[in-house]
């Protein structure tokens, strides 16, 4: 079973709930909430999320995150099966990834 440590406000977590919801992969959810550091989110991110553990295997940062989902769950596939349409998603990401950290108050989290 998949864990994810994520913070309810953070754009980067809603990114890897959103892929989760569409593949429709089942996952426990540990909430995070401001200034509360787990000392098991500790030991595997420094305290940043989201983080998606699969058994003994953590992934940090949502654009890895993405991609491991991505590739570990095909069905349904979520990026074009062609290397332009893949990077024409991938411009676009990193499009919103700049602007959100830009909107970002405070320590981002990715």
């Amino acid at each position: 079973m998949l864990t994810l440590y994520y913070k309810m406000h953070c754009p980067y977590s809603l990114r890897v709930r959103l892929i989760l919801a569409e593949k429709q992969v089942p996952f426990s959810r540990r909430v995070v909430t401001e200034g509360e550091e787990p000392a098991d989110l500790v030991e595997i991110s420094g305290g940043e999320v989201p983080v998606l553990v699969d058994d003994s295997f953590s992934v940090t940062d949502s654009t890895v995150i993405a991609e491991y989902l991505e590739d570990a769950f095909a069905r349904p596939a979520l990026r074009p099966p062609d290397a332009r349409g893949r990077a024409v998603i991938r411009t676009a990401t990193c499009r919103c990834e700049c602007l959100g950290s830009s909107l970002h108050l405070g320590k981002p989290s990715r």
